[in-house]
């Protein structure tokens, strides 16, 4: 499964590029973005035809939007700011048929491209077709959250963990207090073990976290999609309810986690621990194993041998039965900062320090893996260019890569047509530093 995505520019082949691109969904979000009903249309019937799953992300539960944007063909669509159980039964009751919900019949539309089924037949179908989550982002919702997924109709829930943890109060901003905070946020964000919920992640992937207050948590579903993969596959939906949440790991903090299936069947689990932010100079990458898809995991161990540095991890690839994991070492402030790769034959027990990637000098994060239909693989990256000088001045100042002297920071992918063994270096847009950092640019 992939899909990491957000729409947020109306191009109509953005759904096409998508599909090129291996990705499994995407979502449109009419919450922040700047859509019209005509851009909507265009996307949607695009998808369509594409053959991509399209979510569409509401503004509110109003029936207006909610009929236009099913009757254009929108495969589900996501509330934001779910605060109850009358928030989503709204949605249920504007996106589905009877007798499920009360949604409006209007056959001669895009989501019939046009050409009607018999009318109860196609409102079944519909209906087992349509998708509805609610976005989780209060401590109304948090605490609402077994009404929510509980109420027929609803598919599953997603995590807004910025609203969430300002809902909280435990955003963590930096200060002395931050720790703290993120605590008190991670004891109340995160689902209790052995609840029943639906879950789709944030980030889509298969391990989710707790908005990085210090937990893991691996979600499971009834099915498991494509090569073994946890995760929501567009053509089983009726198999692909995520119906468990199992706690991986609890600490003050547990961040970045990276799921991925081991060749001899096992689920490895790489992710962030260590001190109580991130950057720290205590934070630590470990691995867990659970070789019951899940449901138990192991106690975690480093990936990579103790030195003093902070490790991050970026990612996680299984390439030719290899595991191979990119790791950022460095000071705690990403200064001193060297890139190094770890390697596993072993489906993740031992790793070996192969040195740097080839194509990637030090200063960089590469992740995002993508495999395209044609074979190829693309990973994005984002350098740094920092100097020797500017790293000594940031290093003797106690400053953070982010505060370096440099005009910008370089995105571009790395591309192989040869199943990783030798990659080539594409250097794509400049990003200005402002504020405080740059954001690493993403595929879609």
């Amino acid at each position: 499964m992939r899909a990491r995505c957000s729409a947020r520019f109306r191009c109509p082949i953005w759904p096409c590029c998508s599909k090129a691109a291996d990705w499994t969904f995407f979502i449109v979000d009419t919450e922040h973005g700047g859509f019209d009903h005509a851009a909507l249309s265009g996307l949607i019937m695009t998808a369509r035809l594409a053959g991509i799953t399209v979510l569409v992300r509401l503004a509110d539960h109003s029936r207006r939007d909610i009929t236009r944007l099913m009757d254009m063909g929108a495969d589900g669509v996501l509330l934001p700011m779910t605060g109850g159980k009358e928030d989503i039964a709204a949605v249920v009751r504007h996106a589905k048929y009877a007798p499920v919900g009360r949604r409006g019949i209007s056959t001669t539309r895009g989501h019939t491209l046009y050409a009607p089924p018999a009318l109860r037949d196609y409102m079944q179908q519909a209906n087992e077709r349509t998708l509805v989550f609610a976005q989780i982002e209060s401590k109304a919702g948090l605490d609402a959250i077994d009404e929510i997924v509980g109420l027929d109709g609803v598919d599953g829930v997603i995590v807004g963990p910025n609203d969430l943890a300002c809902d909280l109060d435990c955003l963590g901003g930096g200060g002395a207090d931050s720790g703290r905070d993120r605590r008190r946020c991670g004891s109340g964000a995160s689902p209790r073990q052995g609840r029943r919920h639906h879950h789709l992640g944030a980030g889509f992937s298969a391990a989710c976290q707790g908005a990085r207050h210090g937990h893991f948590l691996h979600r499971q579903r009834a099915s498991y999609a494509e090569a073994g993969m946890p995760g929501y596959h567009p053509t089983s939906r009726g198999a692909a309810t995520m119906n468990r949440i199992r706690l991986v790991h609890r600490d003050h903090l547990s961040c970045e986690p990276i799921l991925r299936r081991c060749p001899n069947g096992e689920l490895i689990c790489v992710g962030q621990v260590g001190d109580i932010t991130e950057p720290a100079p205590g934070n630590r990458v470990v691995v867990f194993h659970s070789k019951d898809n899940g449901e138990t995991w192991s106690e975690p161990f480093p990936i990579y041998p103790e030195d003093g540095r902070a490790v991050y991890a970026t990612e996680l690839m299984l390439l030719d039965g290899v595991l191979y994991a990119f790791l950022t070492l460095h000071n705690g402030h990403f200064v001193n900062w060297r890139c190094t790769t770890m390697q596993s034959r072993d489906n993740g027990y031992t790793w070996e320090d192969i040195g740097i990637h080839p194509a990637l000098p030090n200063f960089s994060f590469a992740r995002g893996m993508i495999r395209l239909s044609n074979g190829d693989i693309v990973i994005p990256y984002q350098y740094y260019p920092i100097s020797p000088e500017e790293n000594d001045r940031l290093a003797q100042s106690g400053l953070k890569i982010w505060e370096a002297r440099i005009s910008h920071v370089e995105n571009g992918v790395l591309i192989s047509k040869d199943n990783g063994r030798t990659y080539t270096r594409h250097e794509g847009p400049r990003t200005p530093i402002k504020g405080g950092g740059a954001a690493q640019m993403e595929l879609a």
